[in-house]
């Protein structure tokens, strides 16, 4: 197969000198391989070809017709990107915008949204070999459909012993010696067990004896070894391609292999499609949020369809997880928020906030919790949840020459007695002639109070405090003037020395 690193370039190369895409033969003898091409060297081709109108995403789309594979274009893509002074178009590598046309990357980076469930495939995207999938060493799912190609291994214990290994045939069936063929493919691993031992029967007679007989037989069955099943993967993944693999593995395992769904990919309505008919349809939202997942059992030359995304919405501020998340027609509010975990626990849960699209404008609407259950969204909206107010409607603080300063609440200090209490006094050095309340007016500290801390202590004086209220009891060291003196001139150290 032809390089991505050669074909790629020659593209640019041909659209450079004029020439039409059936010269890239005469193209070949005019570049290099990526692997030998300086930074600059690569530079000055992308520029040429973004001259000439192409994109990055364009120059893919070509090459992918010519015959190049996803991993050559991703090496591709990497190095250009890794281009410090390109300016770099990924087209299609950009999610939509918020408000449904092309995004730029500085939107993107602006909103700062990961796609839900992307990252779950972030793992898998660099890795070209299917093998590197999770690993699928597990038990046999009850719902696991034997076929052929599978090895079982029948154990017969008790009254007799022996131990068989069948491989199930293209007919669909294993051979027992002495019993003829038995049918199996299709069945579940138990339903196989059941036809086995009814066949076994015929010749070990203690199947069918209680379990405290002494001639009873005991038998299990097995699976040894899975078949191996062609799958096609398709649509919008990382790595569309033919995929052989274990008849164990999952739609989610076989996904893994290809390396997930692209940005532009649905994680809502992935297609199982054999013969030609839609099988299943799978959710994995289902499994990202609730881990469920649905008992598929896949099938030779079964096909995996990850169509585009149909509605997507842009999920910020204070949520638990924020990010695009898809969602299918007819969900709600309420069903968003489930996928996003809930409220962060700073977050004002009384209302949300939509930005949406309207005609060629925007508008921008508030929903209430009362209708969260009951109020869509449109593709491409803004939910937003904004954060609680910074302010506090019972607070009073004390500071200065207290032995415990801090913030309290206004409901057990409604005066300054009491809060002079709850702070466990003023400290010896504390200036009992006179303190300070700092008092907010329209969300300012805009005047300030003065009395005395002995007629407050003595009860002579009652001050009653306001919420944000803040006292401020002086040290009478800070109120200490201090006096220096000064020597200079001819000395070796010239300084001022405080004066006792």
């Amino acid at each position: 197969m032809k390089k991505i690193f050669l074909v790629v370039l020659m593209l640019v190369s041909s659209l450079v000198y004029g020439q039409d895409l059936g010269s890239l033969a005469q193209a070949q003898n005019k570049i290099k391989s990526l692997e030998l091409m300086s930074d600059q060297e690569l530079l000055s081709y992308w520029t040429q070809a973004q001259e000439q109108g192409y994109s990055l995403s364009q120059l893919k789309t070509l090459a992918r017709a010519q015959g190049a594979s996803e991993s050559d274009l991703t090496k591709f893509e990497q190095r250009i990107k890794g281009l410090k002074t390109a300016n770099v178009d990924t087209g299609s590598l950009v999610n939509s915008s918020i408000f449904g046309i092309s995004s730029s990357s500085e939107e993107k980076k602006s909103l700062g949204l990961n796609i839900f469930g992307m990252s779950f495939f972030n793992s898998a995207k660099g890795q070209d070999d299917p093998s590197m999938s999770p690993q699928i060493n597990i038990a046999t799912p009850s719902y696991y459909q034997l076929g052929p190609g599978d090895e079982l291994k029948v154990s017969v214990w008790g009254a007799s012993e022996n131990e068989y290994a069948f491989e199930i045939t293209r007919e669909g069936t294993i051979k027992i010696d002495r019993v003829g063929p038995v049918y199996v493919s299709g069945l579940s691993l138990l339903g196989a067990k059941k036809k086995i031992g009814t066949a076994l029967s015929k010749i070990y007679s203690g199947i069918s004896s209680s379990n405290e007989s002494y001639q009873k037989v005991f038998f299990n069955v097995s699976l040894s070894k899975s078949r191996s099943i062609i799958i096609n993967i398709v649509g919008s993944v990382e790595r569309p391609g033919t995929y052989t693999l274990s008849s164990m593995i999952s739609v989610l395992n076989a996904l893994y292999a290809a390396g997930g769904p692209t940005e532009n990919g649905s994680f809502r309505a992935i297609q199982v499609l054999r013969n030609g008919k839609v099988y299943k349809s799978v959710d994995l939202y289902n499994y990202f949020v609730k881990g469920l997942f649905p008992s598929i059992t896949l099938r030779d030359q079964d096909v995996i369809l990850v169509p585009s995304y149909k509605n997507r919405v842009f999920i910020n501020g204070e949520f638990k997880t924020a990010g695009v998340f898809e969602f299918v027609d007819g969900e709600k509010i309420h069903d968003l928020l489930s996928y996003t975990g809930g409220f962060g626990p700073f977050a004002y849960k009384d209302e949300i906030f939509i930005k949406s699209v309207s005609g060629i404008n925007k508008s921008i609407r508030t929903v209430n919790s009362n209708d969260y259950e009951t109020s869509l969204v449109k593709s491409g909206d803004i939910v937003e949840a904004k954060p609680i107010a910074d302010r506090y409607t019972n607070k009073v603080s004390i500071e200065g020459a207290v032995y415990i300063p801090g913030d309290y609440m206004l409901e057990s200090s409604g005066t300054v007695r009491k809060l002079l209490s709850i702070a466990q006094g003023p400290k010896e050095d504390a200036l009992l002639s006179r303190a300070v309340i700092y008092r907010q007016l329209d969300g300012e500290e805009q005047s300030m109070i003065s009395f005395s801390i002995s007629e407050v202590l003595s009860k002579k004086t009652t001050i009653a405090l306001l919420p944000n209220d803040r006292v401020r009891v002086f040290s009478k060291k800070t109120l200490k003037d201090e006096f220096y003196v000064t020597i200079k001139g001819e000395v070796n150290s010239p300084k001022d020395f405080l004066f006792y």
